[in-house]
């Protein structure tokens, strides 16, 4: 719940938060991956579809230095990391999958284009091998 007011001024909504998903793969137990194929990410699917998935690999594991960012659709179940984008022979790499709901409805008072977002994010831990 958002409720924010200032002098005459009210800005609120509310918004269930999204559930967490539920990594299959890639997880610590099957790998390590080779970082030279892609890797499939895949999650089960949500009892509640969420506005919007994200997926993340910080920077520090891909070769680039830049973070593997990607934005999904909001009913799809698995994604791909290219083949040459996370560094060979790398421990524990995080993986997040986040969830997000959000909405611009925030009354009459709010500024242009403002959202509230609430989201919920689950990771998982994998290694690559050359």
């Amino acid at each position: 719940i958002l409720d924010v007011t200032h002098e005459a001024k009210n800005v609120g909504a509310t918004l269930v938060m999204p559930e967490l998903a539920t990594i299959t793969a890639p997880t610590a137990a099957e790998g390590p991956y080779d970082a030279s194929t892609d890797i499939d990410i895949t999650w089960e699917a949500f009892a509640t579809t969420p506005d919007l998935i994200q997926i993340f690999i910080d920077g520090a594991y891909t070769d680039t230095g830049i973070p593997y960012m990607d934005i999904l659709p909001r009913t799809v179940t698995s994604d791909t990391i290219p083949a040459d984008t996370l560094k060979s022979s790398c421990s524990n790499i995080i993986l997040a999958v986040i969830l997000t709901n959000k909405t611009s409805f925030l009354g009459a008072d709010a500024a242009f284009e403002s959202e509230f977002c609430v989201s919920h994010q689950s990771s998982s831990v994998f290694d690559t091998q050359e």
